[in-house]
């Protein structure tokens, strides 16, 4: 998975972002316990995304589907 995000990183960083892999999101217990998940490890956002310009934050969570035609957008 690390080259399929990589390659990501590298577009969005061609097209004027700043990028960070793997960034680990630090949650309070409550607020683990507000979204139900009071025992979950750290939350990691595989791409997080900025550009200052338009003063945009995208986060990513990248999948590779290899063996699968993709994910229709009325399946989510």
């Amino acid at each position: 998975m690390d080259y399929f995000e990589g390659l990501i990183k590298t577009l969005l960083e061609h097209d004027g972002y700043w990028v960070k892999q793997s960034f680990k999101v630090n949650l309070t217990k409550q607020e683990k316990r507000d979204i139900g998940k009071h025992s979950i490890p750290r939350p990691e956002v595989d791409i997080l995304a900025f550009k200052q310009e338009k003063n945009e934050i995208i986060a990513f969570e990248a999948k590779s589907h290899l063996d699968s035609p993709g994910v229709k957008l009325s399946e989510l």
